[in-house]
């Protein structure tokens, strides 16, 4: 059961960069950030009131906790979604998708330096297919240098968008492991997502002056993508609760190459071949990382 979980979840989180391409296209990025964590809010109220979760005694909490929730709710998250935004906005889905797949290697990078967590070397293989992936994304026909394609990616601006969120990803990871092992994650996820929707309300209160409205007059088509952001985080939960974490991880990872597909789909995205070899290639280095590293 945990296998189709997780493939749900995966298929669900690419379907939200879909819906978030076509929104970003009449809607401010701080107003669209603000609504997919606004929206999702009231479902994760859903297990206490249905009894699947208990509240947590909130004096035997610790204060390092609560200094874990402000980072992530008013630094780590909103840098994460703001930066994903304007590299939505300057380059294509089945663009954007597989260079998420570097956020494993910098996840690692931070494991290693922060809690001695060092991969093996079916693990360091994986980091390098994805090294190799990201070069053959950015092969021209019209290069003089075999070095071009790095070069080229380093001059992406959806690619330097891509990596300060990943590396603001990461460390939120780092402190998201943390949180959760202090309290559970029923409560976390409800408190996560409730500090991060009053930080992206202030910040959009401020970038976004007179556009709260959109929320109101959107209504029907955030909730929407607020109902998919709740949906593939439970089923997310619900597939590493039943099954093995590396394993659910890997299978999560094909997200990369449904966000590919859906984005020549439904935006007529071009180089549909060589994206879906990319994608292959990320998602195997993705699983010899989860899997083995």
């Amino acid at each position: 059961m945990w296998f189709f979980l997780a493939i749900g979840s995966a298929l669900i989180y690419s379907l939200r960069s879909i819906l978030e391409k076509r929104f970003l296209r009449d809607t401010n990025p701080y107003i669209l950030a603000l609504a997919v964590r606004l929206f999702a809010l009231p479902l994760f109220f859903l297990p206490f009131i249905m009894g699947a979760a208990a509240w947590p005694d909130l004096s035997t909490i610790s204060m390092q906790f609560w200094l874990v929730v402000l980072v992530v709710a008013c630094i780590s998250t909103p840098l994460e979604m703001i930066f994903f935004y304007k590299a939505l906005k300057t380059e294509e889905v089945s663009y954007v998708a597989p260079l998420l797949g570097l956020s494993p290697v910098v996840t690692a990078l931070f494991g290693a330096l922060f809690f001695g967590e060092y991969p093996s070397l079916l693990g360091v293989l994986g980091m390098l297919l994805i090294i190799f992936a990201l070069y053959t994304l950015n092969v021209h026909r019209q290069q003089a240098h075999f070095l071009d394609p790095f070069r080229y990616l380093w001059n992406n601006k959806a690619f330097k968008y891509i990596l300060l969120m990943i590396l603001s990803y990461s460390l939120g990871i780092l402190l998201d492991k943390f949180a959760i092992g202090a309290t559970d994650i029923y409560f976390y996820s409800l408190v996560n997502y409730l500090f991060v929707s009053v930080t992206l309300l202030v910040i959009a209160s401020f970038k976004a002056k007179g556009q709260l409205k959109v929320l109101r007059a959107n209504f029907a088509q955030f909730a929407l993508i607020g109902l998919i952001v709740a949906s593939y985080t439970w089923l997310r939960f619900a597939a590493i609760g039943q099954g093995n974490a590396g394993y659910v991880s890997a299978v999560l990872a094909t997200s990369v190459l449904f966000s590919v597909i859906m984005g020549v789909v439904f935006f007529s995205e071009k180089n549909l071949q060589r994206k879906l070899l990319v994608s292959a290639i990320i998602l195997v280095g993705l699983a010899l990382i989860k899997i083995y590293g």
